[in-house]
């Protein structure tokens, strides 16, 4: 992607002690749970098919449509893929073994057809309402976790916490928030390419859209620490290749910031030496 770039796309809450780092990961089971269900899906839809085929005149088809539903529905709130894929194999099954002529892709009943493709729109529609669920789930859990990061934060800076303390605590939850390689504090001028602005977007001349997000830019991204208008340094957030991040986690990141910047004022002059990277 070339040219000026401006990521304003707006977009797991434990409680861990405030010092804790915290590793970024990504629920490594779900990639493998999803293809699971995909091939799972298709192979139940099948094979069912099949054994009804012959107690045929004694369930009936409407019921083998009934039963091959109820698979695709299932397989469709895993993954929206194993939805889709598991419809058009209970559809296709449907067809070879339950219309007329048996064994062949070809349907002599108007009726039949419409099952086959009921099947097919059932399958779409309930993948894209599972799909929509999902994402509307990790939404709401994000923002959870973000909201929890600066109860922590927060709380530190209630109770008067060492500097030191608040700083490891906000490294650590910036990144996992982030998902990012490392995050160090600066005083003076800024060594990353790029400023991420107090909104939480982000502009640049070439930048990489992930599943999460945008991905930072590899020259590192600084987040201005200021507090009653004078910049007590800032905050270097190291992208990690391959992960991104959402408008909504960056803005969590402004505001963490922000708790750092009342940390360093309350420490004095000696704060941001305490803490800045060599």
């Amino acid at each position: 992607m070339q040219t000026n770039i401006s990521d304003t796309t707006p977009s797991d809450s434990s409680k861990r002690p405030a010092s804790t780092t915290v590793a970024a990961s990504r629920k490594p089971g779900k990639k493998r749970s999803d293809s699971i269900a995909v091939a799972a899906g298709p192979i139940a839809a099948i094979l069912i098919a099949g054994l009804a085929s012959g107690i045929r005149s004694q369930v009936g088809s409407t019921n083998v449509a009934l039963v091959l539903t109820c698979v695709v529905v299932s397989a469709a709130m895993a993954s929206r893929m194993a939805g889709v894929v598991t419809a058009l194999a209970a559809a296709l099954a449907y067809n070879f073994f339950h219309t007329t002529p048996y064994h062949s892709l070809r349907i002599n009943d108007g009726k039949d057809v419409v099952t086959v493709l009921l099947l097919v729109a059932i399958g779409l529609v309930i993948s894209e309402v599972s799909s929509w669920r999902r994402r509307l789930q990790t939404e709401t859990e994000r923002h959870v976790e973000g909201q929890h990061m600066l109860e922590i934060t927060a709380a530190l800076l209630a109770a008067d916490k060492p500097l030191v303390e608040v700083w490891t605590t906000i490294q650590s939850l910036l990144v996992k928030e982030l998902r990012i390689a490392d995050c160090r504090f600066e005083r003076g001028p800024s060594t990353a390419a790029h400023t991420l602005k107090r909104s939480g977007s982000l502009s640049a001349t070439e930048m990489k859209i992930t599943d999460e997000g945008f991905e930072l830019p590899s020259g590192g991204v600084s987040v201005p620490v200021v507090f009653a208008g004078q910049v007590l340094g800032q905050l270097v957030l190291v992208a990690k290749p391959g992960s991104g991040s959402r408008l909504e986690e960056r803005r969590i990141a402004v505001a963490l910031a922000d708790h750092l910047a009342i940390a360093l004022w309350r420490a004095g002059n000696d704060g941001p030496a305490t803490i800045a990277t060599p």
